[in-house]
């Protein structure tokens, strides 16, 4: 989303400027999520290794596979609320997956008008026009599911499609896509919050930090309790991330940090040789908790670091 360094500076200074002001200090926007550490595993996550492992919060998708046969029961997720650990599950409102309840056989040929074009990085997953009513009625159906199964919060994939729709599509205008999206996941928190009565379940958005620059009203950080960050600091070949992007999203997530907002970041840097500890250090000198996935970034497996993480 870099227009140009120059305006990334002007951004950067304008954060460094607000945080180290005592003119105006920010307070917490409620809610906010209390939590040593986190893990992210949404492919064929283990229910067991994770309850016995020492993390305090997991991300999993609400099936082991993705599909409804092999959802998880209700046993399961309170096997790792049983051992203190919080179940979060893995949502993506972005985008449809063709191997989930909702996808229709018909689609592959007649898609309905709200369903897009695949992602070239990911088989099987499509952009959607995720403004549509029948798609927010799928999406809304979905966490149902996610609430009878018994997890404490949801982590939002692909809030950065709003990004799709304007930059790359041109359907609409960034700060209209943008505007749509906030008022989306909004539309989330109250139907779970208000409309299901789970006050205190735990909503996180991924990435799509530039949204909150439209989020005038706070009404976005209202919502969430934080924010899963992929890539902060490392490229899964070991390389550090680009300078200008990299300052631009601490930018951001400096600003949450005042707002009482939990940072989870997750970097693709295991098993390349010492950068799993440079990484966690470098998160935790900012008060975020890393994850260190594997590079592969399949997160189809539980990273346990001796003495390390969690």
């Amino acid at each position: 989303m870099l227009k140009s360094n120059f305006l990334f500076l002007i951004i950067l200074i304008t954060f460094v400027f607000n945080s180290c002001s005592g003119l105006n200090p920010m307070l917490p926007i409620p809610p906010t999520m209390e939590v040593e550490s986190m893990a992210y595993v949404i492919n064929g996550a283990d229910i067991n290794s994770i309850a016995n492992s020492d993390f305090k919060a997991v991300i999993i998708d609400y099936s082991r596979d993705g599909s409804e046969k092999n959802k998880y029961t209700v046993n399961q997720i309170n096997q790792l609320k049983n051992n203190n650990i919080m179940p979060i599950a893995y949502l993506s409102i972005g985008e449809a997956e063709d191997y989930r309840f909702y996808w229709q056989p018909e689609w592959d040929t007649n898609p309905p008008e709200w369903l897009g074009e695949e992602n070239p990085e990911w088989e099987g997953n499509y952009n959607v026009k995720f403004w549509d009513d029948d798609w927010k009625a799928i999406v809304f159906q979905y966490i149902d599911k996610i609430l009878e199964q018994g997890f404490v919060g949801i982590m939002l994939d692909r809030v950065d499609s709003y990004y799709y729709w304007s930059e790359e599509q041109g359907v609409l205008s960034e700060q209209d896509a943008a505007e749509k999206m906030i008022n989306f996941v909004v539309e989330i928190g109250n139907y779970i919050k208000t409309d299901k009565d789970y006050e205190d379940f735990k909503i996180i958005s991924q990435n799509a930090l530039g949204i909150f620059q439209y989020d005038v009203q706070d009404e976005l950080k209202k919502t969430i309790c934080g924010v899963s960050i992929e890539s902060l600091f490392f490229m899964p070949d070991g390389s550090p991330t680009d300078f200008w992007l990299r300052n631009y999203r601490l930018g951001f997530l400096k600003m949450l940090k005042q707002y009482g907002k939990l940072v989870f970041v997750t970097d693709y840097v295991y098993p390349i040789n010492g950068l799993a500890e440079q990484f966690i250090d470098t998160a935790k000198s900012y008060e975020f908790i890393p994850y260190a996935a594997h590079t592969s970034r399949q997160l189809d497996e539980l990273i346990v670091i001796e003495n390390l993480q969690p």
